[in-house]
């Protein structure tokens, strides 16, 4: 067995290995040169940050695929790493290569963050101190119409993904919200909240890259007068049902009540689209309630977040394009392959 960086010759290796693990994906090559060569935190397209463990003959038999990212905190802004798509081929279990692959994490790619993962390789991490620091909760809301839906899931029905109708303006109450182009989100103020709670950053290169890097796929709003505020949504399908998902969102420290805005401009867009309901996911209790008072229920199990801090924070904002959780978690598969 042997433990190394992923190169470019390796690729079609690497294709081969990843249609075999994630046999749902639809185009391997796609989804990884838009997730993982394309961020623009990535350093050196040709040596992504990808660690492979190779058997003798060159068939690769473990991985973990690692995302750049910044994030903020107290006040600091500092660099780490986003793990995604962690596997090591059954017959290979038995060998060191889940334990290489996890030294490897935290000599060469700390501060390390994941979102979600299996029970077992949750043990393996434990053992080289990243551990749980927090969850995250999602949510759904289901119109009438919807509830049809969730009784022909329960017998195997597959929800259409609908287009998603995103207007060019959305008026809610005294609030609006104008759709965004690429240009735009250079406008857009990040905001980080204080009180020792840590959030992935969100700045213009980042959006950019994220929200239209993938041609008619995401629509961003910004909040008319409040640069600080803005959100983000998808056609998606989750448990059989076609919804609109909110991937992202952020207010401003002192005005979270425009959360509440959001979700009733996306229930509209759900509404004007024909859409069964709104999936989002929240990891801010403040944020949980509101999503409670509008008719939001929680579903599934909390998402745990890992990570190898030198301490944990005191409260997380983690949404689902944090990681490839709006990926994950939907059940289309074609968008993104």
């Amino acid at each position: 067995m042997k433990l190394s960086q992923l190169r470019p010759e390796q690729y079609p290796e690497f294709y081969r290995f990843n249609a075999e693990i994630f046999p749902t994906r639809v185009s391997v090559p796609d989804r990884f040169r838009f997730q993982i060569l394309a961020n623009p935190l990535l350093q050196d397209k040709n040596a992504p940050d990808v660690a492979i463990v190779s058997a003798d003959d060159g068939a690769i038999v473990g991985q973990v695929v690692l995302q750049p990212i910044e994030f903020h905190h107290d006040g600091t802004r500092a660099r780490g790493f986003m793990g995604v798509d962690l596997f090591v081929q059954e017959s290979a279990r038995t060998s060191r290569a889940g334990g290489a692959l996890s030294f490897k994490i935290v000599r060469a790619y700390s501060p390390f963050f994941c979102v979600t993962i299996s029970a077992a390789a949750e043990k393996v991490f434990a053992a080289v101190g990243i551990r749980t620091i927090g969850t995250m909760r999602k949510f759904l809301w289901v119109r009438a119409r919807g509830l049809v839906g969730l009784a022909a899931a329960a017998f195997g029905a597959q929800a259409r993904v609908r287009p998603l109708v995103a207007p060019a303006t959305l008026a809610v109450g005294a609030a609006r919200f104008t759709r965004a182009t690429a240009a735009d989100v250079a406008r857009i103020a990040q905001r980080p909240w204080p009180g020792g709670r840590l959030e992935f950053d969100r700045s213009p290169a980042f959006l950019a890259w994220r929200f239209f890097g993938v041609p008619d796929v995401y629509a961003t709003y910004l909040l008319d007068g409040d640069p600080s505020c803005f959100f983000v949504v998808r056609a998606a399908a989750r448990r059989g049902l076609s919804v609109v998902s909110l991937v992202d969102y952020r207010t401003a420290p002192e005005r979270p009540e425009a959360f509440g805005a959001i979700l009733r401009a996306v229930k509209q867009l759900a509404r004007a689209g024909g859409f069964d309901g709104v999936a989002t996911a929240s990891s801010v209790g403040a944020f949980d309630a509101v999503l409670k008072r509008a008719w939001f229920f929680e579903a599934g199990s909390p998402v745990p977040i890992l990570a190898n801090l030198a301490s944990d924070p005191k409260s997380l904002f983690v949404t689902m394009a944090d990681a490839d959780s709006d990926l994950r978690f939907d059940e289309t598969g074609p968008i993104f392959g």
